[in-house]
């Protein structure tokens, strides 16, 4: 697979797999179209079964202040068409190896959803106990 990937950078773990470019104009975002594509042929040609609902785009954008993003028309350049029509759109968290990485590089969505998690954890524990007052008799 990585034979196919040309001007991207493919990783992988497991089951999981990643493709990554880093895009500074239009070209860029042809050069990872046509990489994502030459997988998806790979996989078909391997008997390999992608599930290509699964595929997730997370943007990084290193300095967005000297970007065009904020122009109505920059959503172009950020989606990606897999082989059954359906577009990719970027999301704002992905969940990577029980990690959840967001856009912007921040640690709250995933600090917020542990501390939910333990918050319900909690919650169930204390529940098990019969509330007790301070003044129980013996």
């Amino acid at each position: 697979m990585q034979l196919c990937v040309k001007g991207s950078i493919i990783r992988f773990f497991a089951e999981d797999a990643r493709i990554l470019r880093n895009i500074f104009n239009m070209g860029d975002t042809e050069i990872l179209q046509r990489d994502l594509e030459n997988v998806v042929k790979w996989a078909r040609c391997n008997n390999m079964n992608l599930q290509e609902d699964k595929f997730e785009l997370l943007v990084h954008k290193h300095s967005p202040q000297n970007t065009l993003h904020h122009f109505p028309f920059a959503i172009l350049g950020q989606t990606y068409q897999v082989s059954n029509g359906s577009m990719l759109f970027p999301a704002k968290t992905v969940k990577d190896l029980g990690v959840i990485v967001s856009a912007d590089l921040s640690w709250s969505p995933h600090v917020n959803t542990i501390a939910e998690r333990a918050r319900k954890v909690a919650a169930w524990v204390l529940s098990a106990f019969p509330a007790s007052d301070k003044q129980s008799k013996p």
